[in-house]
């Protein structure tokens, strides 16, 4: 009896770690709805810069800030990326890296290989690793990536918008005159009044 008093799940930490979960559900959810966001408003900005008329685009805009917010988007979506293919690595308490809570999530690193300094086997192993990740820029961690996700999309925003006010002046060209060439005859008539037959061409 007294064993399985012992296994008991205490309630109050289950709904903890419940809670835990559904914060990095809730985490993974916003993120993919941000990048989809991103590829909307990249699709549509491309759409509406390379709109033309005859030969000529309908808008005048800067065409360096039009790339600008492009490369920005993309650079949103890739972070926004690397968030969510993690979480999907990562969730749970089982696996090779566990982690069971946005908290926890935050304070990993994350890259295009996954680096774990939080579990060494030897004191000065673990004060080597939690000095250098606490100065590592690459691969940086999770929050690292959640700020350059939404720093890279309002930047890109900005930049669409300065693409619009700084757009180049581009005046219309002059029309050269049409050359025209004149053939005809010159008559006299009997009052010496003239009488011109003129053929345009």
């Amino acid at each position: 009896m007294s064993g399985q008093q012992n296994q008991q799940i205490d309630p109050t930490k289950l709904h903890i770690e419940t809670a835990n979960l559904k914060g990095l559900e809730l985490l993974y959810d916003y993120t993919k709805f941000h990048i989809g966001v991103y590829l909307t408003i990249a699709a549509s900005f491309i759409t509406i810069a390379s709109l033309k008329k005859g030969e000529e685009f309908i808008l005048n805009l800067n065409i360096n800030f039009v790339y600008g917010s492009v490369g920005l988007f993309m650079l949103a979506g890739l972070a926004g990326g690397i968030i969510i293919s993690s979480i999907t690595q990562m969730y749970g308490y089982a696996g090779p890296w566990p982690c069971a809570s946005v908290d926890e999530f935050l304070n990993k690193e994350l890259g295009f290989q996954y680096k774990d300094t939080s579990q060494t086997s030897s004191t000065s192993s673990s004060q080597t690793s939690g000095s250098s990740s606490s100065q590592k820029w690459f691969p940086p961690s999770a929050l690292t990536w959640t700020r350059i996700e939404h720093y890279s999309f309002w930047a890109g925003i900005i930049c669409a918008f300065v693409s619009f006010i700084f757009a180049p002046s581009n005046p219309k060209p002059v029309k050269e005159p049409t050359e025209v060439k004149v053939s005809g005859s010159l008559n006299v008539n009997k009052d010496n009044s003239l009488e011109s037959i003129l053929y345009v061409k």
